[in-house]
């Protein structure tokens, strides 16, 4: 995709059962995150990070990011299409996140 979804989403970035989800803070949901290909989850000083274009999401903190939630009765099809591969049954979700953007903020 050239462009995405631009809708911001405030949350905590959380990881269960291999899979990593925001809780969302303005209405308490849950949902998948998908990200961009050049994104990398590693381990930096005992704590899980993804890092995605100079940006950096702590696993357990509070993250800002932008981009666009799809609901998997509708989406999931495309969502399946846009990351080119099935989504592990542990980490089936009512709605899926695509983020661009994630970056820990200061609680």
């Amino acid at each position: 995709m050239d462009g995405g979804p631009t809708a911001p989403v405030d949350g905590t970035l959380v990881e269960s059962d291999g899979c990593l989800w925001v809780d969302a803070a303005a209405d308490g949901s849950r949902s998948l995150v998908l990200w961009p290909d050049n994104a990398t989850l590693v381990e930096d000083d005992g704590r899980l990070v993804v890092r995605q274009a100079g940006n950096e999401a702590i696993v357990g903190q509070p993250m800002r990011a932008t981009g666009g939630q799809y609901n998997h009765d509708d989406h999931y099809g495309f969502v399946v299409e846009l990351i080119g591969e099935e989504i592990p049954q542990d980490c089936h979700a009512s709605h899926y996140w695509l983020v661009y953007d994630a970056n820990t903020v200061d609680q």
